[in-house]
């Protein structure tokens, strides 16, 4: 069995964790970056890079469901804890992850994960360029999130308003409610339009929002040119699809 490091355990506990609250149950970490995608909800995290440190060659886990509530329990007693793993070797040598366990002194929990990563499926990147950028405050988030609830929709539009960015939801009436996000916005590529307007599913946006939310007062959202939302929550990169 072997003891990951504790950079390597904070990157799977952290995807493990933003996988969770967007329930997307299957993720990819290997030598290339960490990969995971929610079609239903069209949700990605996607983060390249080298990750030439880790311990192992892939990690493939099918079960994020299973394995946050596991992760949370041994976070939640403060004491603290190993991970560790056991790896099938390949004939080219490369290691995949057979069972990861958690453990401190009085107690481990193993779990299983697959040994037949599905790679093409899971996407390495995000082609889309970006093309703006702008700060929200967290008390907007408190707004949107009663506002969204009082008028019964589920949709919320976001787009340019006279230099800033605001946003909009419709009840099944016609009934609206506006609020401004953003007093400023940047542009983040010269062939950007002056003007953008996307809409997207909220009740799939606000835990990542609130989560991007959490250290700091006001956080940053980026926008590519079709409109998929970039937020950058602990050192990983989500990505958020407008609604078709």
């Amino acid at each position: 069995m072997i003891t990951l490091s504790e950079e390597t355990k904070s990157i799977i506990t952290s995807a493990v964790k933003y996988c969770s609250l967007v329930k997307i149950s299957s993720l990819l970490i290997d030598k290339s970056g960490i990969r995971a995608k929610q079609d239903a909800t069209a949700v990605y995290l996607i983060e390249p890079g080298d990750f030439n440190f880790l311990e192992f060659d892939t990690l493939y886990i099918t079960r994020i469901e299973s394995l946050a509530p596991r992760i949370k329990m041994f976070e939640s007693s403060k004491k603290r804890y190993d991970l560790c793993i056991d790896v099938k070797e390949l004939d080219n040598e490369d290691t995949l992850v057979k069972s990861l366990t958690l453990k401190n002194e009085q107690t481990q929990i193993s779990f299983g994960c697959s040994v037949l990563p599905e790679k093409s499926r899971l996407p390495k990147k995000v082609n889309d360029p970006l093309f703006y950028e702008f700060e929200c405050q967290k008390e907007s988030l408190d707004v949107l999130s009663k506002g969204i609830s009082a008028m019964g929709a589920s949709l919320i539009k976001i787009y340019t308003d006279d230099g800033g960015v605001s946003c909009k939801v419709k009840d099944i009436e016609s009934d609206s409610l506006k609020h401004t996000l953003a007093s400023e916005y940047k542009y983040l590529s010269k062939d950007a339009d002056e003007e953008f307007e996307f809409e997207y599913d909220f009740k799939g946006l606000l835990p990542l929002l609130k989560e991007a939310a959490q250290e700091e007062s006001k956080f940053t959202i980026q926008l590519t040119r079709r409109g998929i939302i970039r937020l950058y929550i602990n050192d990983l990169s989500i990505y958020i699809f407008a609604e078709a």
